[in-house]
């Protein structure tokens, strides 16, 4: 799976999962036993984010009439002045959110993604 398909598979998931873990695992080709539980954890979806990139803000959005209110996780290069849109992701979990943020961080260093 390439990583803009994750990044999407990741925000429309209603919960973190082990194929999600997994696929996330499998892109970054570091397999190891047992699989990181990327999408369950805040603490494990932190250790996505590279170098230098920390999260600025993890909040629930207004539910706005859906049935749930969704995560929304920013991610920012730490020294930046300004926080960059394209490091923002929502998703039904705070884990999933951050998983999200991450892989489009990781999208943008590997030059997969300009903005959305």
């Amino acid at each position: 799976m390439d990583i803009m398909r994750l990044v999407a598979a990741v925000e429309a998931a209603s919960e973190g999962n082990e194929f999600l873990d997994a696929q996330i695992q499998k892109l970054l080709n570091n397999i190891r036993k047992p699989i990181p539980r990327y999408t369950l954890s805040i603490d494990v979806a932190l250790t996505l984010l590279p170098q230098h990139w920390s999260l600025h803000r993890l909040c629930r959005e207004p539910a706005a009439g859906r049935q749930f209110a969704p995560w929304r996780a920013e991610v920012y290069r730490t020294g930046q002045v300004m926080i960059d849109a394209d490091t923002t992701s929502t998703a039904a979990t705070a884990p999933l959110a951050i998983c999200a943020s991450a892989l489009r961080v990781i999208a943008r260093t590997r030059g997969l993604l300009v903005s959305d």
